[in-house]
């Protein structure tokens, strides 16, 4: 027996048309839209983000790092009392993940550690003991960063420090005279052009960084707040005439670049894609980079021997040749009451008798600890380079990205300034948390726990460029 049409249905199939569901029918969905005039179904939201979130490692990156900065210029023993306690307190915070993240970087922690025990020969055991305890800290400092459960956040820390530092040096700063012929260059609120051109550059690298980074987490105002800021600091960095930071800017951006736009391919293109480009590099670097320098320095019209440092690496063998072995001691070198050290402070003009450097690296490593000092330091930047290189290799975020391209621009400025060896210095806080990326903990359940739970919501029109941009949390437990 069939069963009955209803009204409605009768009434439509009377009239030719087809029937529609209606309220009380099998067939009837509120969800779907009925007829012509119906509302269109609403697309899903993208879950609602907070504009400004709070994290920890990026505050504390923000503190110690602007401490840095102006405290160099303007405080001066105070600085370093504050950079120390911020320090501490950052390490209480992540103390009960400190063995884990500390563990895993136990290769790092081999320079600092011969850093303590240089006191054993130094000349000046006292100023060796204290300085390596600061460079220590500094070198601790730099690891905690380096295992931040959200990469980006400690980007925007750091962003926010340098774009600071410039926005006051832009205010209130000052220029010094350079060269042949009178002119001047912008030293902001130091009296050093190189501190400032090297502030300026690293700021630039960062700002890049955190613009391809509010790209991917489509927020319109930072995105145009850190093209300012970019903008700015590449202003700065060319008013400073620094040539060292002004070449090793040029690499380190095309480092940056080069690595994000390998993204979206397969890893076999981005490991050919990379060697070819490493052979390339090595090729120009040899090939031409003698005469890319000479014609540096007459762009900014210096004078052949790199402003006095020949002279100074002259000196510097001398020192060498007294103690090859160990050297003098971990900053053994450049303390008041050493004659050496005073004579060089007088031919450079250097009233306060501090904050001075052979400005070169591996000069530097080889007056204070040695050849035995530089052959552990070697090793452990070419290995974490390498594996980090290989990180970037096999998962390209854009804060891998970015470490690569900053650890590019400090090796490439090493033969003419001394990277990574000043305690309570930016410098060597990012130096060494660029290396300690390179070597991640096992991530643990928690850190697996806290990565399904982030968002994965991006822009669609960049997709291919930004497909890996979902921030992760290191491996570490969070």
């Amino acid at each position: 027996m069939t069963r009955p049409l209803s009204g409605n249905l009768v009434k439509s199939r009377q009239i030719g048309r087809p029937a529609l569901p209606v309220a009380g029918s099998p067939g009837f969905n509120r969800q779907r839209p009925i007829g012509i005039y119906a509302r269109p179904l609403r697309k899903p939201k993208p879950p609602r983000r907070p504009w400004l979130q709070f994290d920890s490692d990026g505050f504390f990156a923000f503190a110690v790092v602007a401490t840095m900065l102006f405290g160099a210029a303007m405080f001066g023993t105070v600085s370093a009392v504050a950079i120390a306690a911020t320090a501490v307190v950052y390490f209480m915070l992540r103390l009960p993940q400190l063995g884990e993240i500390l563990a895993a970087r136990a290769l790092i922690l081999v320079i600092p550690i011969f850093a303590v025990f240089s006191v054993l020969w130094s000349q000046y055991p006292v100023d060796t003991f204290k300085y390596s305890l600061e460079f220590a800290l500094t070198v601790g400092i730099g690891l905690l960063l380096s295992a931040a459960p959200y990469p980006k956040a400690v980007l925007w820390g750091l962003f926010l420090a340098f774009a600071s530092y410039v926005l006051a040096a832009v205010a209130f700063g000052q220029t010094v005279d350079v060269g042949n012929y009178g002119q001047t260059a912008f030293s902001g609120l130091t009296l050093g052009k190189n501190l400032m051109g090297d502030i300026a550059a690293t700021g630039a690298l960062l700002s890049l960084a955190c613009v391809v980074a509010a790209i991917e987490d489509r927020r319109p105002f930072r995105v145009l707040a850190a093209l300012a800021v970019t903008v700015l600091e590449m202003y700065v960095l060319l008013k400073a005439r620094s040539a060292g930071a002004l070449l090793g800017m040029v690499p380190a951006m095309l480092a940056l670049i080069f690595s994000l736009a390998l993204r979206p391919a397969r890893l076999t293109m981005r490991l050919i894609a990379t060697v070819f480009m490493s052979f390339a590099a090595a090729f120009m670097a040899v090939a031409y980079g003698s005469a890319v320098v000479q014609d540096s320095m007459t762009l900014f019209d210096k004078d052949p021997t790199l402003t006095g440092r020949t002279y100074l690496w002259q000196r510097a063998a001398d020192f060498i040749a007294e103690n090859p072995a160990l050297g003098t001691g971990f900053n053994g070198f450049w303390v008041q009451g050493n004659p050496d050290a005073e004579g060089l402070w007088r031919f450079a003009g250097i009233s306060d008798r501090m904050g001075f450097s052979f400005h070169n690296t591996l000069i530097e490593l080889l007056v204070n600890i040695g050849w035995i000092g530089v052959c552990v330091f070697a090793l452990v930047a070419i290995v974490c380079s390498v594996l980090l290189v290989r990180r970037v290799m096999m998962r390209p975020s854009l804060a891998l990205c970015f470490w690569l391209s900053l650890l590019v621009y400090e090796f490439v400025r090493m033969p003419v300034e001394a990277i990574g060896t000043s305690p309570f210095s930016y410098g060597t806080v990012l130096l060494f948390a660029g290396l300690g990326v390179a070597l991640p903990a096992r991530r643990t359940a928690a850190a697996r726990l806290a990565a399904r739970r982030v968002s994965h919501y991006r822009m669609r029109l960049p997709r291919a460029v930004f497909q890996h941009s979902a921030p992760r949390p290191s491996r570490f437990s969070v």
